[in-house]
């Protein structure tokens, strides 16, 4: 507004209340325009005053005044910006836009560093274009709404499988299941040579995720489903007879709830952990039967074989659990003890041989149950 008030030839002093502006005018200026304005806030009403006032000929002056301290043009401005925020919107613009041939364009190389350039590519991204919702996402958050206390959104969801327990792994491969981005089923009928993979060879359909996770006969997928509801169904879960897809994808806003109503964060850490941890061997399981067994036609896990198998993942995930409570600060250290212990507890092989501070043993014979003894002291998984 000010430079619109002024003639371009005549000096011009603002006086202003705001010190971001005036820093980010005479201090911030330089770095911002070599980073090319990158995750700069106001970046653009910032470039407009910027390009604005460099079209002017004359010096233009800035100085700051503590706001709302009854300095009459700053209160008077005050006015004037709030009467301006609730008038109606002008359908055309009121003054032309700034002359952009006073700006500097993109970022300089000295300055552009990966992190920088890979927010300069998510900025270029519309929100339309980030797909968030698919129809196998809204199935499961509507399955998890008729099971559960409450309704989730797709925005919970993406932020549950960021945070404990969701390993790094399992977290991978949720996000690949809700965007189809796995290479199964109809992927592999594009790739010459490859299209015998797209059929199931146990049954001779679609080899979909679907399938691979809830449907295929071979040894693997209810096997290991059944591991896991035998595991969690003593905490209240009301899980299926046979895997679903709904189940898998809303395990990690599954919540195990007490009598008084309220959740147990323990055991919903827990029942997150097992079915996240659960889905992700189903499907290594059987890529090892596709594609590192392809030689050996026929071949299949056997049944002891994937129970020691997915011992051994927990197992992993308890001695991680353990490491990381152990290491912690001594602020820390205690909280997270407990909450190993409150995780785990009922799920130990032996647990009344072991002492109250199982928590900082790390047990060496884990997920083998023909070395499991009993009294050993050595915190093992129960199958």
């Amino acid at each position: 507004m000010a430079h619109r008030a002024v003639p371009p030839f005549v000096p011009l002093h603002i006086v202003t209340d705001s010190l971001y502006v005036i820093n980010a005018l005479t201090k911030w200026l330089p770095k911002w325009e070599e980073r090319g304005w990158i995750c700069i806030r106001n970046a653009n009403a910032l470039q407009d005053m910027v390009a604005h006032l460099r079209s002017r000929s004359a010096v233009t002056t800035l100085r700051w005044v503590k706001g709302h301290s009854g300095s009459k043009g700053n209160e008077e401005a005050d006015l004037l910006a709030k009467k301006g925020a609730d008038a109606p919107r002008p359908f055309l613009p009121i003054a032309l836009p700034a002359p952009d041939r006073f700006l500097k364009k993109g970022a300089e190389l000295k300055a552009l560093t990966q992190k920088l350039a890979y927010q300069a590519i998510n900025m270029r991204r519309t929100k339309e274009s980030v797909q968030r919702e698919t129809p196998l996402l809204h199935e499961a958050l509507e399955y998890l709404g008729h099971v559960a206390a409450r309704k989730h959104n797709v925005d919970e969801f993406w932020t549950a499988i960021r945070k404990d327990p969701i390993s790094k792994k399992a977290r991978d491969f949720l996000w690949k299941t809700v965007l189809n981005a796995h290479k199964a089923g109809s992927y592999w009928k594009h790739i010459p040579g490859y299209e015998d993979r797209a059929t199931c060879a146990v049954c001779g359909t679609l080899d979909s995720l679907t399938h691979i996770l809830t449907e295929c006969t071979a040894p693997g997928a209810k096997e290991l489903w059944s591991l896991a509801r035998n595991m969690l169904s003593p905490l209240g879960l009301n899980l299926p007879d046979a895997p679903q897809m709904a189940s898998y994808i809303s395990a990690p806003l599954i919540a195990v709830v007490r009598q008084n109503e309220k959740e147990n964060t323990a055991k919903s850490r827990l029942a997150r952990l097992v079915l996240t941890e659960t889905m992700h061997l189903v499907w290594k399981t059987r890529c090892e039967r596709v594609i590192s067994w392809q030689t050996t036609p026929g071949r299949v896990h056997t049944v002891p074989e994937l129970k020691r198998r997915w011992i051994n993942v927990l197992n992993k995930r308890l001695w991680e659990d353990q490491v990381r409570a152990m290491r912690a600060a001594s602020k820390r250290k205690s909280k997270l003890m407990k909450r190993v212990q409150a995780t785990w507890c009922g799920t130990l092989q032996n647990e009344q041989d072991l002492p109250e501070d199982w928590v900082g043993q790390l047990g060496v014979l884990v997920g083998m149950p023909d070395q499991r003894r009993s009294g050993t002291g050595s915190p093992t998984l129960r199958p």
